[in-house]
């Protein structure tokens, strides 16, 4: 997908808690700058590491601020990852528009289940926070980035111990 780089030009620092399945699934790649306009365009993937499929019903995706999404009924096999995408902090696009805009730019226009689209929800350019919380509300992944200054250049793990890491 378009230009990646490591996650070594953002601060960082990711937490595993909860239960056994949660603990196998990660934010493993993102885009919180895209080309123009953002909505549609910004996006996250979840990637699920584990040998079990988990299940995300009632799981919630934050930041420190007041965006906030609730994963409907979705399972991500193992070895296999959920894209989300956003439709903007003010719902500029619906959820299903989000997808819509995604699925044309990056997959020439073909639908994939993999992706979700979420509104209201929009990944600050300048920083922000995600955090990855299970059904209990036990945090499961978490992540803050600041700002480098590129636009339309996603952002990826490279680390496998996924432990706690602070960079910057």
């Amino acid at each position: 997908m378009k230009i990646t780089r490591t996650l070594g030009a953002f601060a960082l620092s990711a937490l595993l808690a909860g239960s056994a399945l949660a603990n196998t699934v990660a934010i493993t790649e993102f885009l919180n700058n895209g080309e123009g306009e953002d909505s549609g365009r910004e996006w996250l993937e979840i990637f699920n590491y584990g040998q079990s499929s988990v299940n995300l019903n009632n799981w919630t995706l934050t930041d420190e601020g007041s965006d906030s999404f609730t994963f409907p009924n979705v399972t991500i096999p193992s070895g296999g990852y959920l894209v989300l995408v956003t439709g903007g902090s003010s719902s500029d696009l619906t959820e299903s528009q989000a997808k819509a805009v995604f699925e044309q730019e990056y997959l020439g226009g073909v639908a994939d289940s993999r992706v979700l689209g979420m509104s209201p929800f929009a990944l600050g350019n300048s920083g922000d926070e995600l955090i990855l919380s299970d059904a209990g509300s036990n945090v499961v992944w978490s992540l803050a980035y600041g700002n480098d200054e590129t636009q339309a250049v996603a952002t990826f793990l490279t680390g496998d111990d996924f432990g706690t890491t602070m960079f910057g």
